[in-house]
Order: C-alpha cells, then structure tokens, then sequence
C-alpha cells in the first residue's frame, strides 16, 4: 500500500473500507450517490417498463441512424454524486445509513472515528 498521502488514490465506491481508508488518509475520498434515490429511480424505471405499459421502442427491423433524432425524448435521471471525505463522511453515507460508523469504525479504529467526528 502506498504511504498515508503521498500518492492521491480515490474511490467511486463508498463502501466502509473506502471510508476508513480516508479516514486513515490512503485515500482522498469517493463518490456517493444516496442509494435510497438510485432505487426509487430503479423502482421508477421497472414501472415504466412493466408488460403493463407500453413501451416505445425501435422495431427489429429498424437501425438506429447515425446522426441523433433530435425529436425523440429519452427520460433519463441523473442523480448528482457526492464527493465524500472526512469532513462530510459524517453527513453523508453514515447519516443515509449506507455504511454504518460502527462498519467504518471497525476497520478504521475508534481514534479515528472520534477525532473525525464519526458515531
């Protein structure tokens, strides 16, 4: 592993090892998305999807054209991303309970969960 600081490593995972890792300074921080709106997109985009609404979509025989049909409209969600470090990780994937400080805590230890401000 690299030294504590000396090379910036980041993360796009936000898992409790990534968040010990920054909290024990071998990684910048990480991108979080809450998963609690990546579902409710998911949950949105099955219903759009169910055999019980129609979908709009291209026949089998037709190829998709190389220039964009600027008169076609796809939904799309596209949730802002986070960037977590010790200073929000508080604020963030612990108060969403995506990793919980006792995951994170573990792994990083409690001194550092404390002087970090993380319970």
């Amino acid at each position: 592993m690299a030294c504590p600081r000396k090379d910036p490593t980041t993360g796009q995972d936000a898992t409790a090892q990534g968040m010990a890792w920054i909290l024990e300074g071998y990684q910048c921080g990480s991108v979080y998305k809450p998963v609690y709106k990546e579902a409710q997109d998911a949950v949105a985009v099955a219903d759009i999807l169910s055999p019980v609404t129609p979908c709009p979509h291209r026949s089998s025989t037709e190829r998709p054209s190389t220039r964009p049909n600027t008169s076609i409209s796809e939904p799309a969600s596209l949730l802002t991303a986070t960037w977590v470090n010790a200073a929000n990780m508080e604020q963030t994937v612990v108060k969403d309970g995506f990793d919980p400080a006792s995951a994170i805590c573990t792994i990083a230890g409690a001194a550092l969960c404390t002087a970090n401000n993380i319970s």
